[in-house]
């Protein structure tokens, strides 16, 4: 039986980084996922290298990979161009 996390994080850009190492210092198990998966690789190999958080590589395994019920965090940018998208 796999190690299942207790919260999802979508985005690994400073924000998302951070506030992934900050949960696992206090305890909760992360599933950290990127739409550009390398960035997945790249973070477990750097900065949470000997953490205990979990990579996913698409939605799927994200979900798969969370204790039900699945909580879940989206780091979303804060620029003109998303929110001109948004309220089209």
């Amino acid at each position: 039986m796999s190690v299942k996390g207790d919260i999802g994080v979508i985005g690994l850009a400073v924000m998302g980084q951070n506030l992934i190492l900050n949960m696992n210092d206090h305890g909760f198990k992360v599933v950290a996922y990127n739409r550009t998966t390398s960035k997945v690789d790249e973070f477990l190999q750097g900065a949470a290298k000997g953490t205990n958080i979990i990579g996913a590589y698409s939605l799927e395994d994200l979900a798969s990979k969370l204790e039900k019920p699945r909580p879940g965090n989206r780091k979303v940018p804060n620029d003109n161009e998303y929110h001109r998208q948004r309220a089209l």
